[in-house]
C-alpha cells in the first residue's frame, strides 16, 4: 500500500490512515484512498504488479509440506499468488464444509504434489488477484459488500468456527469482523478455562496477554 501510495503521490494521506487507525481498519481506509485516487482498475493493476510473482524454491518446499497435512480445508484471507485455490462462493462453501477425500490416508496427501495438485482444498476468502474477475476484498466498500451482500459468507464462517478445530498460521487477528465472529462462537460454545480447545495458533512474538 505504501509503495502504491508513493507512486500515486498520496503518501501523506495513506500514512495518516495507517497511523491514526489501529489494525485492519487503517489498511481498509488506506486502500480506499488509493482506489479513489487510482480508480479500481488502477489499484488492482498495481496490486498485481506487487504481489504476483515467482514463489521461489524455499516457498515451494513449504507449500508442499503444507499440502501434505490432512486439513479439512485451508482458508486464507490473502489474495496474492502464494496459495492457489478457489474464491469464496456458494460452491466453494459446500466443498469446504462437506469435503470428499480429506482423511490422512487419502492419496492426495502422500503423492508427489509437484507433479499434480494435492492436499486439502484452498479457499481464498478475500478473492484472488490471479483471477481475471475483480473479486478482491481490500477496501472498506469491499468488506461491506462481502459481509452484507454475500448471504452465505458469515453463515459459512460461523459453521467452520463452531464445528471445526481451527489452526491459525501466520494470522494477525486484526480483522475486526473475524474477531467478532470468533467471540460469538466462543460464547455459543460457552468456552471457559479448562474447556477442550476450539482452536490453536502459531504466532511470533505473542504478548503474554
Amino acid at each position: 500500500l505504501r509503495r502504491l501510495a508513493t507512486r500515486a503521490g498520496i503518501s501523506g494521506q495513506v500514512e495518516r490512515a495507517l497511523s491514526d487507525h489501529e489494525g485492519s481498519e487503517g489498511r481498509y481506509l488506506a486502500a480506499q484512498l488509493l482506489e479513489d485516487e487510482l480508480s479500481r482498475a488502477g489499484l488492482i493493476a498495481g496490486l498485481r504488479r506487487e504481489l504476483i510473482g515467482d514463489r521461489g524454491a524455499a516457498m515451494e518446499r513449504r507449500l508442499a509440506l503444507l499440502q501434505r497435512i490432512p486439513f479439512r480445508a485451508i482458508l486464507t484471507t490473502n489474495f496474492d499468488s502464494m496459495l492457489i485455490g478457489k474464491v469464496a462462493g456458494e460452491d466453494s462453501y459446500v466443498d469446504a464444509l462437506r469435503p470428499e477425500g480429506h482423511r490422512w490416508w487419502e492419496e492426495q496427501f502422500w503423492r508427489d504434489t509437484s507433479a499434480r495438485p494435492g492436499g486439502p482444498m484452498v479457499l481464498k476468502l478475500h478473492g484472488n488477484l490471479e483471477d481475471e474477475r475483480d473479486n478482491v476484498v481490500l477496501t472498506r466498500r469491499d468488506y461491506r459488500r462481502r459481509l452484507y451482500q454475500d448471504a452465505g459468507y458469515q453463515a459459512f464462517l460461523r459453521s467452520i468456527l463452531a464445528t471445526r478445530t481451527v489452526l491459525y498460521l501466520g494470522f494477525s487477528f486484526t480483522d475486526a469482523y473475524l474477531s467478532e465472529l470468533r467471540s460469538e462462537v466462543l460464547s455459543l460454545l460457552d468456552f471457559r478455562a479448562g474447556s477442550a480447545p476450539v482452536a490453536y495458533a502459531v504466532v511470533a512474538d505473542a504478548p503474554t496477554e
